[in-house]
């Protein structure tokens, strides 16, 4: 049997494009948890959030989204019960539907 020989500039080009997949891939969930801390900081955004995920399962996760809140959205949070949500969500889908057609 002939064995290949694997040159040195192969290996070095399989090394550095290993290297580029890896950083691409870190700079992109960097920039991923960037954004939800963003969006996890806005009360608009966090009560959207926990009203969704309330009137679809009303399981035991209210810690789970009062934990990654800060600040502001934290305390709206705390105020805030299904029927609040489900009237929240009734509002957004009126104002959605009554919104004109995209042309």
């Amino acid at each position: 049997m002939k064995q290949s020989k694997v040159t040195l500039g192969q290996t070095a080009l399989f090394y550095a494009t290993m290297l580029a997949i890896i950083w691409g891939a870190h700079l992109w969930n960097e920039d991923k948890r960037e954004q939800d801390a963003r969006d996890n900081a806005n009360p608009d955004v966090i009560v959207d959030k926990y009203c969704e995920r309330l009137t679809r399962d009303a399981s035991a996760f209210h810690t789970q989204f009062t934990h990654r809140a800060t600040g502001e959205a934290k305390g709206a949070l705390f105020e805030l019960t299904k029927d609040d949500c489900l009237k929240i969500m009734a509002e957004k889908k009126a104002a959605a539907s009554s919104a004109p057609a995209p042309k």
